[in-house]
């Protein structure tokens, strides 16, 4: 259930994220007016959120990411990357995506 309810949210963020380019790009989703700097900073930022997110189902999976331990699975401790280049990569990977 608590997995279905995440990929709702998901789906909610990616809305509001395209409602927002749409909004502040004056009715265009992409705006090419704009420095190419900012465009390639921003996508490489998006880029390496998104990998540090996957990297942490890739690492957990699907039972480590939604709480499997507090609902008696065995979930592994992990300490490899990206555990071991942030205390909480998937945090750190919605904020560069952010």
């Amino acid at each position: 259930m608590l997995r279905f309810l995440v990929y709702g949210f998901k789906i909610l963020q990616f809305t509001v994220f395209i409602g927002s380019c749409y909004f502040h790009g004056d009715g265009s989703l992409l705006s090419f007016g704009r420095s190419p700097w900012s465009l390639g900073l921003g996508l490489a930022l998006i880029a390496g959120g998104q990998t540090l997110n996957l990297s942490v189902f890739y690492r957990l999976g699907k039972v480590g990411v939604f709480y499997g331990d507090r609902f008696g699975h065995q979930v592994p401790w992990c300490r490899g990357v990206p555990f071991s280049l942030f205390k909480r990569p998937q945090y750190a990977g919605t904020l560069f995506s952010i």
